[in-house]
């Protein structure tokens, strides 16, 4: 039985999260061994030029033709989501648990969702409000734990939630550009950009760009191959086919997810407050969700 359009979108995003929550875990381990931004100039811009040859033959073969003001936007994808937001989370990493890290970074959908109002004016319903009011409920909750319990480090929290908050506005960016000129194309030129915007920052930092300890090299390679290109491309095909906040809104299934690989694999405590938000933060996803598939925009009826 062949699945529709809605159902593939999002099983990608599925994927995607079962992928990216791993993220912060496989660069926990590494962190101290390799600099942060070296990390993030690293796996991108590798990836793009893995992903070159791809993206050249797709453009001939599509015949497709990008325009200036595609470029533009591309450039813009690149900086906001290489050069800025994911930058701030391997930076984060430096300061506080992976699980903490993993939580904060997921409240994108709330921005994502206020900058799809603020540039788009897509309209929130009641449902849907409700929905992400739980989610930010649940964000709150472990927020909490960390911050007036843990002690957390504040600049850790500081650099995740903006790390969040700029993810946010490329998830909404991305998603028109993506739908026309496709992800490989997208995410090649926004990777090769994003870490040629990165590289003066290295420079004045006096990080070296290509020389680390090559213990880090089978991390390294998971992050670029894997985190990367494959999680990348896999969110952006499942963005052609709902909608923005939603695509983004998914990532609220990560925190339990990545709270269980910190567990299991960095011995991190997983106390009642986590499990609790992370029950709530479930709950927003299917109410949520629930009234895209009451509003029609999720349908149940085959695609050609």
């Amino acid at each position: 039985m062949l699945l529709d359009n809605h159902k593939l979108g999002y099983l990608a995003l599925v994927l995607t999260v079962l992928l990216f929550s791993t993220l912060e875990l496989v660069s926990k381990t590494i962190t101290y061994d390799i600099p942060p931004l070296q990390i993030n100039f690293l796996r991108f811009l590798a990836a793009g030029l893995l992903m070159l040859p791809f993206t050249l033959v797709t453009l001939s073969k599509n015949h497709t033709r990008i325009s200036g003001s595609d470029l533009i936007k591309i450039v813009i994808l690149g900086v906001v989501n290489v050069t800025v937001s994911v930058s701030l989370l391997h930076v984060s990493l430096k300061y506080a648990n992976a699980s903490l890290v993993a939580v904060i970074f997921c409240t994108n959908p709330i921005f994502a969702n206020f900058f799809d109002y603020l540039i788009y004016r897509k309209n929130l319903t009641l449902v849907k409000a409700v929905g992400l009011f739980l989610g930010t409920a649940g964000m709150v909750v472990i927020f909490y734990t960390e911050i007036f319990i843990q002690s957390a480090d504040v600049r850790g929290i500081i650099t995740a939630l903006l790390s969040a908050c700029s993810y946010g506005l490329y998830i909404v960016l991305a998603k028109s550009t993506s739908d026309k000129l496709g992800g490989l194309i997208v995410n090649c030129y926004s990777f090769i950009i994003g870490a040629l915007f990165l590289m003066p920052v290295l420079l004045a930092l006096k990080i070296p760009l290509f020389r680390f300890d090559l213990s880090v090299l089978p991390q390294m390679l998971y992050i670029t191959i894997m985190l990367t290109i494959v999680a990348y491309v896999l969110f952006l095909y499942g963005l052609k086919f709902l909608p923005a906040g939603t695509g983004s809104l998914i990532f609220f299934a990560k925190p339990p997810l990545a709270i269980l690989w910190a567990f299991l694999l960095l011995h991190e405590t997983i106390t009642l407050p986590f499990l609790l938000g992370s029950f709530i933060i479930m709950a927003g996803i299917g109410i949520y969700n629930y009234d895209l598939y009451k509003s029609g925009i999720i349908t149940t009826e085959k695609s050609d």
